[in-house]
């Protein structure tokens, strides 16, 4: 908890990056202390709002963005004190309690409230990043977005009054607190799924500028092609490489025992199989050899997030110039020449 972060990092990473993917938490614990100091506190709300407040302090030490975890642990703890409160029975009212289904009838409207708007935010944001000079007169919105962020809006906010006029202001709040609690977390766990698997080779996150591409693997399965052809399904094929022995590529090729690190393309020379960085195009080998390039990792650079973008970037992980192509994380894959063409039936395998 207490490493240090990276020179680049800023300033309350950790609770950056919680308020970041996981606002509606950080808003029920705040709403929870605050009745909690009105109404007092156990001792486990004692235990959970020292650990949140620890976990803030400790940033001041220095803390990666994975200790986020730390915040949010006691955070959903203590919101689950307000959860609770929202299925309360309902006795404010003067002539007779609102019933309790009022409850589900108003958190289901404001879900579909809710829905309109994000597709229309989403939208928006889309159309921000879009801008070709980042500045707020060239952006074009659709129609459609902008008619459904005013109608949304106002059926939440016109919705809230006519609720509460028929039902009780009590009733309506826990209403529409249920209602942001199910449709948050909906989409909090849609939001990291989406993060971890479908963009999870994408750098542009603001817990991370840097991330391993889909093509790692790919690179990985055309070794394990090439070793089933030509060495018969062992592993022991030799293969060259130029790079560290602990990184990315190091651990691609971790069940291949004949591996070589080398320092430059000419100790290669002759090899069947030799991996290079992509900045070597021509690298003398002496003989013949077929390429195929992969990228192996994606960069960004934070400095390219204008505010315009910010909407695009939270709501959908769109962000303006998101990779730098500038080769240096691209590495070859050469096959020497009679490899290439299956002339040999063996490539030398140890053993």
């Amino acid at each position: 908890m207490l490493t240090p972060n990276a020179p680049d990092d800023p300033a309350f990473l950790p609770l950056t990056v919680a308020a970041f993917y996981e606002p509606h938490v950080l808003i029920f614990a705040g709403v929870a202390l605050w009745m909690l100091v009105r109404a007092g506190f156990t001792f486990a709300d004692r235990v959970a709002a020292v650990m949140l407040v620890a976990a803030i302090v400790f940033q001041f030490v220095g803390a990666p963005a994975a200790t986020s975890l730390w915040i949010l642990l006691p955070a959903m703890f203590l919101a689950s004190g307000v959860i609770v409160k929202l299925f309360n029975p309902d006795t404010g009212l003067i002539f007779a309690p609102a019933p309790d289904w009022a409850r589900g009838v108003i958190a289901l409207s404001l879900i579909g409230a809710l829905c309109v708007f994000t597709l229309a935010f989403q939208s928006a944001g889309r159309s921000m990043v879009s801008a070709p000079d980042g500045a707020l007169a060239s952006v074009r919105l659709e129609g459609d977005a902008i008619i459904l962020l005013f109608v949304s809006t106002m059926f939440i906010l016109i919705g809230f009054f006519l609720f509460a006029s028929l039902w009780g202001a009590r009733m309506t709040w826990q209403g529409m607190g249920l209602g942001v609690l199910l449709f948050f977390g909906a989409t909090s766990l849609g939001a990291g799924w989406s993060v971890a698997v479908d963009r999870a080779d994408q750098p542009a996150q603001i817990w991370r500028d840097t991330a391993t591409r889909r093509d790692t693997a790919l690179l990985r399965q055309t070794m394990i092609d090439l070793t089933e052809r030509e060495a018969r399904g062992f592993t022991g094929l030799p293969v060259s490489v130029i790079a560290d022995n602990d990184g990315v590529i190091a651990w691609v090729l971790r069940d291949f025992p004949n591996t070589s690190f080398i320092n430059a393309p000419s100790e290669a020379a002759g090899q069947a199989v030799v991996l290079l960085p992509a900045n070597n195009l021509e690298p003398e080998l002496g003989t013949a050899y077929v390429g195929q390039d992969f990228a192996i990792e994606r960069r960004w650079q934070p400095i390219t997030l204008m505010t315009i973008d910010l909407p695009g970037w939270w709501s959908r992980g769109l962000a303006r110039v998101p990779s730098l192509a500038d080769g240096t994380d691209d590495y070859v894959l050469w096959l020497r020449q009679d490899i290439y063409d299956g002339v040999l039936d063996t490539v030398g395998v140890a053993g």
